[in-house]
């Protein structure tokens, strides 16, 4: 369950690689090697790419986006290295040790929202109604996906 958990959160902050990874498809004819490299694009990165795409933004809206996008590298890297150190101390930690790192990762994961809802926000703001919709929609299925997971 924490392991599920953990990967969903950093699937979270996967959302900011879309514009990087977008505007170097668009700017750049497939190759051998940019596609040896698409294939070995993290999870991360897969996931910010489906997202520029579902969210539909606009080249307007690119500025606004590589906010959260970068917001979501930092903060994904932030929370990768917080659970890689976890990881390294875990058949050490006593069980006070361990639930004090849980407490952390989730210290982080909350602060990480706060910051990718305040880099989001004028995202979403600069939306029409008909692409605000759509982001409701996308974020929606995202709970319901979760849902799925935690119940299996």
């Amino acid at each position: 369950m924490l392991k599920q958990a953990l990967t969903f959160l950093f699937v979270i902050y996967s959302f900011s690689l879309i514009p990087q990874v977008h505007a170097e498809n668009e700017a750049t004819p497939p190759t051998k090697t940019s596609v040896t490299a698409t294939s070995a694009v993290s999870p991360v990165e897969k996931r910010i790419t489906e997202l520029h795409t579902k969210l539909k933004i606009t080249a307007d809206q690119e500025t606004l986006w590589s906010a959260v996008a970068n917001e979501m590298r930092d903060e994904g890297k932030a929370f990768s290295d917080a659970i890689r150190a976890r990881e390294g101390k875990a058949s050490a930690m006593t069980a006070i040790e361990d639930l004090n790192s849980y407490a952390e990762i989730t210290e982080l994961h909350a602060a990480s929202m706060k910051k990718f809802v305040g880099v989001f926000t004028p995202l979403y703001t600069a939306m029409p109604d008909d692409q605000k919709k759509n982001a409701d929609t996308i974020f929606q299925e995202h709970k319901k996906a979760k849902k799925r997971m935690s119940k299996s």
